[in-house]
């Protein structure tokens, strides 16, 4: 087995830049998490891009400080343990990161002093004692401010122009380097490079400076309805949230895709409860009714995949919600037992390299199909093949011959 390495987990801002574009338009959001307990749940694409931006970091700062080209090779099939989960560190994952560490050395040979991993104060930003931000990297070039953001997801493209997260990030770093010398422009940048590429944005810095007040005066009514939230009343049926928390959540779809708290959003539910009104009261075919259900139905499909996710996740840790248990749905998928073995005994076997691999070693459905001439071969893997069980799904306890318990297999 692999020596595992393992991230240390890092510490986040309550008003943090990352979820700037919630609580700036859903003030309430922060503080509805403290109040009903809420915690994050980290996910393993997260965990991945932490580990990608721990190698980014360390590539950086060995190519500014020894002047010589890092070697990625040494992450290769490394395994890091980061928020719970072992991530083995792939060859597309060090490419996209390799990247990035080009763009930023870039500007370093364009003259740029860069700086790596920046500690940058928010207090001054949003009020909010002792906070700080982490900027991938820094730069100043003559009276310009660099921000650069590394975006290692695929499934998201995040635009660069009124993005609140940079624009955070650009004003704490303004906070800081101005002092320093006098700064007149300001290029904000997004490096994604599984989805998107680099996008870059260029502006005065006046236009910076102006957007502060965006943040300051939503994080001081955000601070205050966490005060709220501290003292909000816990009893037999629940958590008591103060009514001013509530009057202050506005659902949309930024706000929604990454808020931890939808599943139990007393403002999703009601929008939820108010577009199935609407089907029954708004009987029309016009293009306006279909561009309002639209609205709703973009924050709406958020909500329903987070409820569903939740009952899940509880129905799993053997938590009981009422009317409702888990069956098995379809048989999982075949998998390889040991596939560093499988890699070498088909190579051992010649098996050409682009028939072995898409971005890791093919599976063995797809190994099947490749194989299907060689019948040979095919049956020396059989005894590397496992089938993985099956997934669960949500059934209602209702359900006529439905085994919850013993978790009945359903033919799908």
């Amino acid at each position: 087995m692999a020596d595992i390495t393992e991230l240390a987990p890092d510490t986040h801002a309550k008003l943090s830049p990352s979820g700037a574009s919630r609580w700036t338009t859903c003030r309430g959001s922060v503080a509805l998490g403290i109040a009903l307990n809420i915690k994050d749940r980290p996910s393993e694409a997260a965990a991945e891009g932490t580990v990608g931006h721990d190698i980014a970091a360390k590539a950086l700062r060995f190519q500014l400080m020894k002047g010589r080209v890092y070697d990625y090779d040494q992450h290769l099939d490394t395994v890091v343990r980061c928020d719970g989960f072992d991530i083995r560190v792939r060859a597309d994952l060090l490419e996209a990161v390799k990247g990035y560490v080009d763009n930023i050395m870039q500007l370093h040979e364009d003259g740029a002093q860069v700086f790596v991993e920046v500690k940058l104060p928010l207090e001054g930003i949003t009020g909010e004692e002792n906070a700080t931000g982490t900027g991938d990297a820094v730069a100043i070039i003559g009276n310009e401010l660099h921000v650069e953001d590394l975006k290692l997801g695929r499934g998201v493209l995040v635009d660069v122009e009124d993005n609140k997260q940079l624009l955070m990030y650009a004003l704490a770093a303004y906070d800081v380097f101005a002092m320093a010398g006098e700064i007149d422009k300001v290029t904000m940048v997004i490096n994604q490079p599984r989805a998107g590429g680099r996008k870059a944005i260029t502006f005065p810095v006046d236009q910076l400076l102006e957007s502060r007040e965006l943040f300051t005066l939503n994080a001081k009514k955000a601070m205050k309805l966490i005060d709220y939230a501290r003292v909000s009343h816990v009893s037999d049926i629940g958590v008591n949230v103060d009514e001013r928390i509530i009057n202050e959540l506005n659902p949309s779809e930024d706000a929604c895709r990454f808020c931890k708290n939808k599943p139990w959003c007393p403002a999703l539910n009601i929008l939820a409860l108010e577009a199935e009104r609407a089907v029954y009261v708004n009987v029309s075919n016009r293009p306006e009714d279909l561009a309002s259900a639209y609205s709703r139905a973009v924050v709406l499909k958020h909500w329903v995949s987070a409820v569903e996710e939740e009952t899940k996740r509880q129905l799993e840790d053997g938590k009981h919600v009422p009317g409702y248990g888990l069956v098995n749905g379809r048989a999982g998928a075949r998998a390889w037992t040991e596939p560093e073995k499988v890699e070498s005994l088909l190579k051992s076997l010649d098996i050409p390299r682009e028939d072995i691999y898409d971005s890791d070693i093919k599976s063995p459905t797809q190994m099947e199909k490749v194989l299907k001439k060689n019948k040979v071969i095919w049956a020396q893997l059989q005894d590397h093949i496992i089938r993985r069980p099956p997934s669960q799904k949500i059934a209602s306890t209702n359900a006529s011959e439905a085994e919850l318990t013993g978790f009945r297999d359903l033919d799908e």
